[in-house]
């Protein structure tokens, strides 16, 4: 995909490996689909993904110095943030790989995995499938963010709906009681 659904900008793709032949090997798979931004591993990528809002979906080496690929795992499945702490996370493994570590990997809440040396059709159809994921979970949420507003407001006279009303009013009434405060309704 050289552009993105709706006008959208590219999905950009977090490569993280020690490995600066891996890392260049993923961007060049990649290239013309996704942007691709590099990190030499975990403790990189973690900065980069707090700084970088448009990083949609992280492909990460297991095997790194200073944070490993089960210390990033872990650092952004407890992220604060939704997005980072939603975000897709494709393992990379290499010499780790067994059936073992694959279930550690799911287990620390990877969203896929490829191993290496990876087959580029392979990794490609993953981001792919991650990528149209991403996409369509931006879409849900914009969609939800303006089925909220349709609800809490009528289009025609922009005033608080029913929905809104008994909401709001159910908020203030126990506000009052909670705080033993009057309470009058016009």
């Amino acid at each position: 995909m050289s552009s993105t659904d709706n006008n959208e900008e590219l999905i950009r793709i977090m490569s993280v490996d020690d490995s600066r032949l891996m890392r260049k090997a993923v961007a060049r798979i990649l290239k013309g689909l996704n942007e691709v931004v590099e990190a030499e591993h975990g403790e990189d990528a973690w900065e980069k993904i707090q700084q970088d809002e448009t990083i949609r979906i992280v492909c990460c080496d297991l095997s790194m110095p200073i944070m490993d690929g089960f210390g990033f795992l872990e650092k952004v499945r407890n992220a604060d943030d939704e997005r980072i702490r939603n975000m897709p996370i494709i393992i990379v493994p290499g010499q780790e790989d067994s059936e073992e570590n694959r279930n550690k990997i799911f287990e620390a809440g990877a969203s896929d995995f490829v191993s290496k040396p990876f087959d580029s059709a392979q990794l490609k159809a993953c981001i792919q499938t991650h990528t149209k994921l991403a996409l369509a979970a931006r879409e849900l949420k914009k969609k939800e963010d303006e089925f909220e507003d349709v609800a809490a407001v009528d289009p025609l006279t922009g005033l608080g709906t029913r929905a809104f009303f008994y909401n709001s009013a159910e908020q203030t009434i126990s506000f009052a009681r909670r705080y033993e405060r009057d309470l009058v309704v016009i």
